[in-house]
């Protein structure tokens, strides 16, 4: 079959989230064995010299516990982000990586942060606000999913163990809050359903 739409023209995103995983799994083993990684990976907040930390430093864990309490959710978040098709995806991942990203790099508290969390984070927000910002029943039923699924992260935005990046969870949060309101304008947009 040849594809007729931009979406079926694209890497599906399936694929992407078997790579990003597998990427995510692979970066965190080499840093398990070699922790100078994990330091270049890092997000470390206003330090210019690791700006790319924005993106990177979700591929990398510091042990295995924190891969796996990071997966499972990531896995079956991106998967739930699919059903708007591969531009919304793509646009979608983009924007809630970038914006828990910057949010952490700006304000974030001093030290190395690590981990897929603060995308975990702001996909729960971009879900959650998809059900106030479009209204759809899809959006309202995939936000009831996800509360009822993952209410217990709420309790990651607390600040009980210095270890834990409590300011990426809340940053992440706001950051996919944004990305839902920013993604459902351009839609409008685009589609004249001002």
């Amino acid at each position: 079959m040849i594809p007729t739409t931009p979406d079926q023209r694209r890497t599906s995103p399936l694929a992407v989230i078997a790579v990003f995983v597998a990427l995510m799994w692979l970066t965190s083993a080499l840093g398990f064995f070699f922790p100078e990684l994990l330091s270049r990976g890092a997000l470390i907040p206003r330090v210019p010299e690791q700006w790319w930390g924005i993106w990177t430093a979700a591929f990398f864990h510091a042990d295995l516990g924190h891969l796996t309490a990071n997966t499972a959710p990531l896995l079956i978040f991106l998967l739930l982000l699919q059903h708007r098709g591969a531009t919304h995806f793509y646009l979608a991942l983009f924007l809630c990586m970038t914006a828990a990203g910057m949010g952490l790099w700006f304000l974030g508290r001093n030290g190395a942060h690590i981990g897929a969390s603060g995308l975990v984070f702001a996909l729960f927000g971009f879900f959650l606000a998809n059900a106030l910002f479009r209204r759809g029943a899809v959006d309202v039923l995939v936000a009831f999913g996800v509360i009822l699924a993952y209410w217990g992260l709420v309790f990651g935005l607390l600040p009980t163990d210095a270890r834990i990046s409590w300011d990426g969870h809340l940053l992440g949060l706001i950051g996919g809050v944004i990305s839902s309101w920013v993604l459902s304008r351009y839609d409008r947009k685009t589609t004249g359903a001002e």
